[in-house]
């Protein structure tokens, strides 16, 4: 399926007048399916705005509805929540405490210990 690629909330519009979302920015663009794109909406920073429950009730709104899915999604998640820690690694120095909560998250998922 054609993926938008790029879960930074700033890249969606909601359009109030006739309810639909826009999806802006199709930089990176290109074939995925369901289970990763969700993970990789859920794992971006911008996303920590929204609790992980609501996130998670979301899931068969955003296509993950099977159990082969969801197991998918749960391993996407992991790889998207490393690739977030090693964008914070670059950063350390100028944004210590983005990458400790990166760690804790991604120890999190990593280990189970999340909702």
């Amino acid at each position: 399926m054609l993926s938008h690629g790029d879960g930074n909330l700033d890249n969606w519009h909601w359009h109030d007048f006739i309810g639909t979302i826009y999806a802006l920015d199709w930089e990176f663009a290109g074939h995925s399916d369901a289970a990763y794109d969700a993970a990789e909406l859920i794992e971006h920073p911008s996303a920590r705005a929204i609790d992980d429950d609501l996130w998670l009730a979301l899931l068969p709104e955003l296509g993950v509805t099977d159990g082969q899915a969801r197991r998918r999604f749960v391993a996407a998640r992991r790889t998207a929540a490393l690739r977030w820690l090693a964008v914070r690694w670059k950063r350390r120095d100028t944004n210590a405490s983005a990458l400790e909560q990166q760690l804790h998250r991604t120890r999190s998922l990593i280990t189970g210990d999340h909702g």
